[in-house]
């Protein structure tokens, strides 16, 4: 249990190795430690475990080592023994790990008593709703008590790849920027004649932004519109008879409310912080600064048509961020 200045203290787990310390090992460079230690006789490094080759293979491959723990269950199907290992991923959140056999496994760092929705949608959408788009979950690890299920970790299959959405995205708008940085473009030249709700084909945009919107990245887009466009029509189908977790909920006029309640805060946190700081800015952008701080009632009276008519709208559950 990790304890902040601010906020509720949240659980958090990170298994470790003991390694003997080399007199050429440079450890201080090294993020995968945590500090020294010695063990009788041996002095040595106390490592984040996941960097250790060995302790990865073995989770799949030594499931009986952690036998001995009885509240530790490995919900997995007879898996195949697994060779090579890779980090694909370490963060606050989660380690994700690769394996030549075709396993992906991720690890929560941070965890909970409750549920974990990564799980669950998983399960909900490659078990119960079959959809291709999505990576087949295998399984998971779990501390099962008497009083919480905490899953530990999830293991789907892995799909072959050149590398994340996410990343392929920054790198390709870093690109278009440095582009338009050297080369500036005639905006009056670029901007479309149609609204942002229009339907546009690659095409039909002018040829000027077609020289720095690679067609391949548009192709990209679309198809991770298209699986999330699937993903939020399995959650919508969900019926409360099979799926209670999932089943669609009406928005109402109270959750109308509490979303400008929300708003409301944000905008005092943010312009209460602009007034604070305000003295710090030039001059020229003070005055700027002084117009937006005009405008905080002006904000806040456009917000509250959020809750002016009551929506005609569903909620589905919520499905994270997609990487």
């Amino acid at each position: 249990e990790v304890k902040f200045r601010k906020g509720l203290p949240e659980l958090f787990q990170l298994p470790v190795v003991f390694k003997e310390l080399e007199p050429q090992d440079d450890y201080w460079v090294k993020e995968e430690v945590i500090g020294v230690a010695s063990v009788g006789e041996k002095k040595g490094l106390i490592l984040d475990a996941f960097y250790d080759d060995s302790f990865r293979l073995s989770i799949l491959n030594d499931q009986s080592l952690y036998a001995i723990n009885k509240e530790l269950r490995f919900d997995l199907p007879e898996l195949q023994k697994v060779t090579e290992s890779q980090i694909r991923k370490s963060t606050i959140q989660y380690v994700s790990v690769e394996y030549k056999e075709g396993y992906y496994l991720k690890f929560y760092r941070r965890i909970d008593t409750d549920p974990n929705p990564d799980y669950e949608l998983n399960h909900w959408l490659t078990k119960e709703n079959d959809l291709d788009s999505v990576p087949d979950l295998l399984g998971g690890i779990f501390y099962k008590h008497k009083h919480f299920n905490i899953s530990l970790a999830t293991i789907q299959e892995l799909v072959n790849h050149q590398g994340y959405g996410w990343d392929y995205v920054v790198d390709t708008l870093k690109r278009v920027i440095e582009g338009v940085t050297v080369n500036p473009l005639d905006l009056a030249a670029v901007t479309p004649n149609y609204s942002v709700y229009d339907e546009i084909k690659y095409e039909d945009l002018p040829d000027l932004l077609k020289s720095v919107i690679e067609p391949n990245f548009v192709e990209k887009i679309e198809m991770m519109a298209n699986r999330t466009a699937q993903i939020h029509l399995a959650l919508t189908n969900a019926d409360g008879k099979n799926a209670p977790l999932f089943e669609p909920e009406l928005v109402s006029l109270h959750y109308q409310r509490s979303l400008f309640s929300a708003l409301k805060a944000l905008v005092r946190t943010s312009f209460t912080a602009l007034k604070n700081q305000k003295h710090l800015l030039s001059s020229a952008d003070q005055k700027v600064a002084e117009q937006v701080l005009s405008h905080e009632n002006d904000l806040l009276t456009f917000f509250k048509r959020i809750y002016k008519h009551k929506f005609g709208a569903s909620k589905i559950r919520i499905h994270g961020n997609l990487h």
